[in-house]
């Protein structure tokens, strides 16, 4: 008989900043490490960061491609004579071996890692599945299917993963697993990089969806995104221990610090959430959510790490000026602020709010008029804001999860 676990991530909370006030959220879990395991890779970013990164991890102790690591990793903490299926979090027994389940390739043979060798054989790679559901996923890129798609299937169509869905282009995991494969996809394109005879995987926002099929795999967009709405939890921080312990003796430093996936894979992209984190917190702070969290205030000034990151500031320098300017321009209510740029990628949203006593607020209709490019920053101009007698405005600054 199987049942159901879900020893996956959920989403986490939606954490808020604003000028004026902000609430506060639960802190991130992250697993024990090594005393000095990341040492090289400290207060290095971008290229070199990622460079570091792949060099601790790599060399790793190969494991043959055989069932009993499965038994260990994937055991049911409710059930010590079951594991726990990828893609329906179904708890079945381990033995016999290939009755109930198979081994699963999260990042598919067919996109560059052959059928032999450390890429095929990596543990952090491989899970147990339902044959049947092995097959269907295929070698599909995880992302959200369109249900005008010809090829459609719809969530509770298959038995053996009901949460799971795809068409003809992606699959859909359900949504307790996903910051997991995320961060198994991100540990693969970054230990794989075509040193020696290695694949040189890669990720990217469109793979190939037929062949040639490359080495690349996706969508990375959609893993970002899933990484940082999920955060690891026990399962998958215990799985990241028994593999460095008892196996490959290697880690996968986005479970150990899921703010690394932005800080390599998005560094030329944009100021992404956790990239700011890698740059203004050393390993170890990040690991102390008393410190780097987002509502955290290191300097202590009152303002959390959101509100720093959102407006520009430096979590380090106490200061009591306001971010954002008021004035009045040609007869108009003028709000400034710096603002994050390209900050909708990663579910960073602002809202002006307005109120004539303090107690009551509503959101302002508010039109951007420009934009004056200033590095990952950019400053807001707004304005046609409401006028009286009296009137506050405040700006709001969200960070939400998946």
């Amino acid at each position: 008989m199987q049942t159901i676990r879900f020893p996956f991530p959920r989403p986490s909370p939606r954490r808020i900043a604003l000028i004026l006030c902000w609430v506060f959220s639960a802190p991130i879990l992250f697993g024990a490490m090594p005393a000095q395991y990341y040492a090289t890779a400290e207060g290095k970013t971008g290229e070199e960061l990622r460079a570091a990164l792949a060099s601790i991890i790599s060399g790793h102790q190969r494991v043959s491609y055989s069932w009993p690591p499965f038994h260990r990793l994937d055991e049911d903490p409710e059930n010590p004579d079951h594991v726990i299926l990828i893609y329906s979090g179904f708890s079945l027994p381990k033995l016999p071996n290939n009755i109930y389940w198979n081994r699963e390739h999260m990042w598919p043979r067919s996109r560059g890692l052959g059928n032999s060798g450390a890429a095929y054989e990596d543990l952090f790679n491989l899970v147990p599945c339902n044959a049947g559901i092995n097959n269907a996923r295929g070698n599909l890129p995880f992302g959200y299917p369109d249900p005008l798609d010809p090829g459609y299937v719809p969530v509770g169509h298959y038995y053996h993963a009901p949460l799971a869905s795809k068409d003809r282009f992606v699959w859909l995991s359900p949504e307790f697993e996903r910051g997991f494969i995320a961060r198994a996809m991100f540990y693969m394109a970054l230990r794989y990089n075509g040193v020696g005879a290695e694949p040189d995987l890669s990720l990217v926002d469109d793979p190939p969806a037929s062949t040639p099929w490359g080495s690349v795999m996706g969508n990375r967009g959609v893993l970002l995104n899933w990484n940082r709405a999920h955060p690891p939890e026990s399962f998958e921080l215990r799985r990241n221990n028994l593999i460095y312990d008892e196996f490959q003796h290697n880690r996968n430093p986005f479970i150990d610090y899921p703010d690394l996936v932005d800080a390599v894979f998005t560094y030329d992209l944009y100021l992404a959430p956790g990239t700011w984190r890698v740059a203004h917190f050393s390993f170890s702070e990040l690991d102390d959510p008393g410190v780097s969290g987002w509502d955290a205030d290191p300097d202590g000034d009152d303002r959390t790490n959101l509100f720093a990151y959102a407006f520009g500031l430096d979590p380090r320098e106490p200061s009591d000026a306001s971010p954002v300017e008021i004035r009045f321009e040609d007869g108009q209510i003028v709000l400034a602020f710096r603002k994050v740029r390209d900050a909708a990628a990663f579910g960073l949203t602002y809202t002006i709010e307005t109120s004539s006593d303090l107690q009551e607020w509503n959101e302002a209709a508010w039109e951007p008029v420009s934009k004056t490019a200033d590095g990952t920053y950019h400053w807001q101009k707004v304005v046609s804001l409401p006028s009286g007698d009296t009137m506050f405005a405040r700006v709001r600054a969200s960070l939400a999860g998946d």
